[in-house]
């Protein structure tokens, strides 16, 4: 029976050593991110730049280099990411919308419905034969239109990541088509060496 209660202890110690080390990982991860967030929004780049693990992958070029001549096969290597560092901090921009509060673990996500208070006064109309929605102006023309919405989510995931889910979609106002709106960019940092660094970068639509 003794030998029963002392691996329960045993077991339940682990357990919570495991859920405190998360813990105290996911504090760290929000510490060095808010790092990461006030070196973009200053344009810091060589803080910025320490904070990645090069070479990225290739997806990660289509992120914030639109320049078409430039090959992605060996990705984005510390060279390439510092010659389009203009481009580089101006997409990365979008990340410093979420709201940290590391004491908490906490990750606030950010929302733009993309409609301003003026086209919400507006009555919209569909036009099945454009599939587009449309208002008419004060001549009674039509005026075709369609917006899209944003947001940026933080997170934590299974696999100890920390995550940047940076997303456009049709407005539920006069929504546009989706080829017009639906596109995401996906961040993925981790610790290496107790260092917070972005390592990888998924791009859709």
């Amino acid at each position: 029976m003794k030998k029963v209660i002392l691996l329960l202890v045993l077991i339940l110690c682990t357990a919570i050593g495991a859920k405190q080390s998360s813990s105290s990982e996911k504090k760290e991860m929000s510490k060095q991110f808010e790092v990461f967030q006030n070196a973009v929004k200053n344009k810091d780049f060589e803080t910025v730049k320490s904070m990645v693990q090069f070479p990225l992958n290739e997806e990660a070029g289509y992120a914030f280099i639109t320049d078409e001549n430039v090959n992605f096969e060996n990705g984005v290597t510390e060279k390439m990411f510092s010659k389009y560092k203009s481009d580089v901090l101006g997409a990365m921009v979008e990340m410093t919308s979420i709201k940290v509060d590391s004491s908490k673990n906490n990750l606030t996500s950010y929302y733009e419905e993309g409609v301003s208070a003026e086209d919400k006064k507006r009555k919209y109309y569909y036009d099945e034969d454009e599939s587009s929605y449309y208002y008419k102006d004060k001549s009674n023309k039509k005026v075709y239109t369609g917006f899209c919405a944003s947001s940026v989510e933080g997170s934590f995931s299974d696999d100890g990541d920390l995550e940047v889910a940076s997303s456009s979609f049709p407005a539920k106002v006069a929504p546009a088509l989706s080829e017009s709106c639906d596109h995401s960019i996906n961040y993925y940092f981790k610790l290496i060496n107790g260092k917070l660094k972005l390592y990888k970068i998924l791009v859709a639509g």
